[in-house]
């Protein structure tokens, strides 16, 4: 029975120990959080203040004055269609010179293509033509060669 009761204190007491250890840092974070907790409460509720008052300021101004934020918010309206319009344009603009650039790329690529191809055929005419004229020399030359030898 001594031995059972020494087991059983134990045993609680290393329960008690491990418990305390779990919570000590969970109650550590609360009495952190607690603060923090109260700080972020205030900032919504000073921000919901500040939103009313100028709110509350917008509407004396709207009762005071219509007429002059009416045209505040046409102005405002108009100076954003300009600004998307400018946009517009620009990309229009952008767009125009993108396909105006791929047209000329296109065009020097054809023509270098065409070059290339017809680069070998040049030069098998050139070569003809070379051959024809040696041929054509070496006729003449037989004909002087025979004229000389058979003079009339």
């Amino acid at each position: 029975m001594d031995y059972s009761f020494i087991v059983r204190s134990g045993l609680s007491l290393i329960i008690i120990t491990i418990a305390s250890l779990i919570h000590s840092p969970a109650w550590a974070e609360i009495s952190e959080t607690i603060p923090q907790n109260l700080q972020q409460q205030k900032q919504p509720r000073e921000n919901l203040k500040r939103q009313w008052e100028e709110t509350s300021r917008w509407k004396g101004n709207l009762k005071q004055q219509p007429q002059q934020l009416w045209q505040q918010f046409r102005q405002q309206q108009d100076e954003q269609r300009l600004r998307q319009q400018l946009q517009l344009e620009q990309f229009r603009q952008q767009d125009e010179l993108r396909l105006r650039q791929q047209l000329q790329l296109r065009q020097l690529r054809q023509q270098n293509e065409l070059r290339l191809r017809q680069q070998p055929l040049e030069q098998l005419r050139q070569q003809e033509l070379r051959l024809q004229q040696q041929q054509q020399l070496e006729q003449l030359r037989q004909q002087q060669d025979m004229q000389r030898q058979h003079p009339r």
